[in-house]
């Protein structure tokens, strides 16, 4: 399954890891600094350019000095508030089943 850059569950985690950057006090020359990258990465990333694989958060969330897994509840979180469900059709089988059972 295909993700888009600009889906709305993108969009909200580049809002969050912008809001992340700046609350450590970094800028996008920092930020590449510390990853081993050029500015361009951490732009392109902020504005939807390109994605960041797993790896690549986790040094980020490392570089920001803030927890992946924080940031993901958040993500989460602010997901279902506006109504939109993360989970996939089949886990969401499996999780009511579960409590049916």
């Amino acid at each position: 399954m295909a993700s888009n850059l600009n889906s709305p569950e993108y969009v909200l985690l580049r809002e969050i890891l912008q809001r992340e950057r700046r609350l450590s006090g970094l800028n996008q020359e920092e930020v590449a600094a510390d990853l081993g990258r050029a500015q361009s990465f951490v732009s392109k990333y902020e504005q939807g350019e390109r994605r960041l694989d797993v790896v690549d958060f986790m040094r980020l969330c490392d570089v920001l000095s803030t927890n992946p897994s924080s940031l993901i509840r958040e993500l989460r979180k602010k997901l279902k508030e506006q109504g939109r469900d993360w989970k996939s059709p089949r886990f969401a089988r499996l999780t009511n089943s579960g409590k049916n059972g």
